[in-house]
């Protein structure tokens, strides 16, 4: 994949393919299933009509009503079958992917939609499963598939202006990554672009609670030009998510001493910096990119977009 590909496999799987086969930097492998198979998915069963249907006369501001309407498309998505041949695409990809990577791997099923990572963020409107078993993917593909239908992401697209049938949603599958460390980093200051920094969030384990904003992490800016570390904020971190051998994910206690300890190195922090200047320098804009680094000190990209910002004079 790459950029091309963004309106059959939306911005996020899209990005991922450009990162690794253009960039050249590494991500996880995985695939996308596309937006032409989540039509065939709602078509097979009968389900857009009744989505249009359902979706035509609702004020999103009735909130009742709004929960209502959601709820049910999404209890209809998550009842329905796949078509035979669009299940067996998905199973025999993952069987591949299996074969490439060796044997207990489990996947990260992500949203990306059509429309997702373009002006329009729709950043946590849907849904992301993480750390899937083979037998658990098609229903975690349908759980992502459902998510388009979310209270916040109907309510979110209808306040921006965008149609039901703009935002197609595909869906990548991509390895999951064991994460010692995992966050965000930012390729400009979003509030002050002539402050030549990168800026850094890390939290020890999986990153998903500190991209939603809802856990403490460490900060750090590095000098956009000589990559020097030019400030350090370490946050107490009790807890981590990890990774469960049977799937899915849990939280567990961290013991005393990595609770106030730096999660970067300086040489892992100069590692990332340089990872988003050569992003940067490939996109030619600002970036807001997730990255995580593996038990062997490995790191991987998860995801590039575009970075909103507020631009100052």
């Amino acid at each position: 994949l790459s950029l091309e590909n963004a309106p059959e496999v939306g911005g996020k799987a899209a990005n991922l393919g450009e990162v690794s086969n253009r960039a050249h930097l590494p991500v996880p492998p995985g695939f996308a299933v596309t937006a032409y198979g989540y039509q065939l998915f709602l078509d097979y069963n009968e389900l857009s009509e009744l989505i249009a249907t359902k979706l035509k006369p609702l004020d999103i501001n009735d909130t009742d009503a709004l929960m209502a309407v959601s709820q049910e498309i999404q209890n209809r998505i998550m009842d329905a079958d796949l078509p035979a041949d669009l299940e067996g695409s998905i199973l025999q990809a993952a069987r591949e992917l299996g074969e490439a990577v060796g044997p207990g791997f489990k996947l990260a099923v992500r949203s990306s939609a059509t429309s997702e990572d373009s002006e329009a963020s729709f950043a946590g409107q849907h849904s992301t499963v993480l750390n899937v078993n083979e037998e658990n993917l098609v229903d975690a593909y349908k759980e992502v598939v459902a998510s388009t239908f979310s209270p916040r992401a109907i309510y979110y697209r209808r306040r921006r202006g965008y149609r039901d049938q703009d935002v197609n949603m595909s869906v990548a599958c991509i390895v999951m990554i064991p994460a010692k460390v995992s966050g965000v980093m930012y390729t400009v200051d979003p509030n002050d672009s002539r402050h030549a920094v990168i800026m850094i969030s890390a939290v020890w384990g999986l990153a998903a609670d500190a991209v939603e904003g809802s856990v403490a992490t460490d900060f750090f800016q590095v000098d956009k030009r000589s990559l020097a570390l030019e400030s350090a904020t370490v946050a107490e971190k009790k807890r981590r998510l990890k990774t469960d051998a049977a799937g899915g994910v849990s939280e567990e206690a961290l013991p005393p001493e990595m609770q106030q300890a730096a999660c970067l190195s300086d040489a892992e922090l100069r590692r990332l910096a340089e990872y988003g200047l050569k992003l940067e320098s490939h996109y030619g804009y600002a970036l807001d990119i997730e990255w995580a680094i593996d038990p062997g000190g490995k790191l991987f990209i998860l995801q590039a977009r575009p970075l909103k910002r507020t631009q100052r004079a």
